[in-house]
């Protein structure tokens, strides 16, 4: 959460010392303002970096076990973490950068959204999915992204998106075939995750009219954390058995190939969506209204 809010900061600071007048470029008519709605889709396989076991039954602390790398890495090998998080945001931004007659643009927004996550432990060996975790509770989406293009012309240019988004809740929607339900017992499972997701589009961008596209690679990073607790009651006498295991993930790869499409309907109306594909799935399709 620092490293977003520093971010958030950076952007104010921005905003406060590049405040100018702005005229017809990247953005319809001379709009400096923009917000809008968009739905985001991102579909990720992960790779294990740590795993601990903490276990405290009928009050006896058990002490904590974590696998060595080379336990990490048989994992590695055979099993897969993919997750998903899909959702609704609000984008509020302006354009930072935008003088007639020079060839640079800057904009910049913060993005306020509520994740679906959907996170599954897959053996390619069993080829079982070994757990899922489905949101059932309201996890919360924020973001912040740039987009600095050079014009060489009033057609060609190239761009720079960089983008920055975290998200973070719990669920009790939990598929377990690795910690099976004991018959006997009264349990409560929870999964608390907290992920970041870090992503950079180099792109070379035509606009036409009122269309504009764009394609290149995309280069992204993702870092996930879980802490699922189980927690047994035995009802004759009342002693609780505690699972604690702590996990640390991320992205298996970290590089796909991107395109764009935006469209000025109008002075005010801008539609935009983009979607980036190789091992993993990126995919963003929105509406902006223009002040």
């Amino acid at each position: 959460m620092i490293r977003l809010t520093t971010l958030l900061l950076g952007l104010i600071l921005i905003q406060s010392v590049t405040a100018q007048t702005t005229v017809e470029n990247d953005q319809s008519n001379s709009s400096k303002f923009h917000i809008g709605i968009h739905f985001a889709t991102l579909q990720y396989t992960l790779e294990m970096q740590s795993l601990k076991r903490h276990s405290i039954w009928g009050g006896t602390d058990f002490g904590t076990d974590e696998l060595n790398d080379e336990e990490i890495a048989e994992i590695n090998s055979y099993v897969d973490y993919e997750k998903r998080i899909s959702g609704p945001f609000i984008e509020a931004g302006m354009i930072f950068l935008n003088k007639a007659g020079k060839p640079f643009y800057i904009d910049g927004k913060i993005l306020l959204g509520i994740g679906m996550k959907k996170y599954k432990v897959y053996n390619s060996i069993s080829n079982n999915t070994e757990m899922e975790v489905k949101s059932n509770k309201i996890n919360p989406w924020l973001g912040i992204s740039f987009n600095i293009k050079y014009n060489f012309n009033e057609n060609w240019g190239i761009k720079l998106t960089p983008l920055v988004s975290h998200s973070w809740g719990t669920s009790s929607e939990v598929d377990d075939k690795l910690y099976p339900i004991i018959q006997a017992f009264s349990e409560k499972r929870e999964d608390k995750s907290s992920f970041w997701y870090y992503r950079a589009e180099l792109m070379a961008s035509y606009s036409f009219k009122s269309f504009s596209f764009s394609a290149g690679p995309g280069f992204y990073y993702m870092t996930n954390e879980h802490e699922y607790r189980i927690e047994r009651t035995d009802p004759d006498s009342g002693k609780t058995y505690l699972d604690v295991i702590t996990s640390s993930l991320i992205s298996r790869y970290f590089i796909d190939a991107g395109i764009g499409f935006k469209w000025e309907i109008s002075d005010h109306f801008t539609f935009s969506t983009s979607a980036a594909y190789a091992n993993d799935l990126y995919a963003w399709i929105g509406v902006n209204y223009n002040f």
